[in-house]
């Protein structure tokens, strides 16, 4: 497959992807290049599930231009939430390389991913094993820390260590004591959601 046929024959919303055609890592690049629609990045996810193409698409989330890996983990994103399946077939290598994102735009992306996938109870990506969590929690926190990381990121980060404490209990005393350390020096958002992890650990 030509990338001038990527462009000429499958253009929707700013996004030339052939969805039903085999895809390489040239011609996903190639797409992740251009700004893309919400549309386009929706139409993205369900040719790269059509196409198998899930492991491509998580290299591409790490790769050194930072929008291209910016849209590859916004895909990323979409692929798990609409294409379980597809996105399966990655999330143990997800999983092991989740510490290693350092694009604060793509790291909002995969707390996303994270967050979705350590809630779920049934379907067709399994629940984290308690040696998942494990493996996750102090990469969490080391965001959740990190003044560098955006405010939308800590969010989910908050989230998912909820969600963790569930099997490992000791994470809510430790969570909530970061928390009141961190309050004071972050924005109403980040009050927000401490608030609501407050009122949900109360619930437990």
């Amino acid at each position: 497959m030509s990338i001038s046929y990527f462009y000429e024959n499958h253009k929707i919303s700013g996004c030339s992807c052939p969805r039903y055609m085999n895809l390489t890592q040239e011609a996903l690049f190639a797409a992740l290049t251009k700004p893309l629609s919400k549309k386009a990045i929706e139409h993205l996810a369900s040719t790269v599930a059509a196409n198998h193409a899930a492991a491509l698409l998580l290299d591409l989330s790490f790769d050194v231009n930072p929008q291209v890996a910016f849209r590859a983990a916004w895909i990323l994103e979409n692929l798990c939430y609409h294409h379980a399946d597809s996105f399966a077939v990655v999330a143990d290598a997800f999983i092991r390389r989740f510490e290693r994102q350092q694009n604060h735009s793509a790291q909002r992306h995969f707390a996303k991913i994270l967050t979705m996938i350590s809630r779920l109870k049934t379907g067709k990506v399994n629940k984290l094993t308690l040696e998942n969590q494990e493996m996750l929690t102090r990469p969490v926190f080391d965001w959740l820390l990190d003044g560098m990381v955006p405010v939308a990121v800590k969010s989910h980060c908050i989230q998912i260590l909820a969600n963790f404490s569930v099997q490992q209990p000791w994470i809510r005393e430790e969570l909530l004591n970061t928390l009141d350390f961190l309050e004071s020096s972050h924005s109403i958002a980040f009050f927000a959601k401490a608030k609501q992890i407050r009122k949900q650990f109360q619930k437990m």
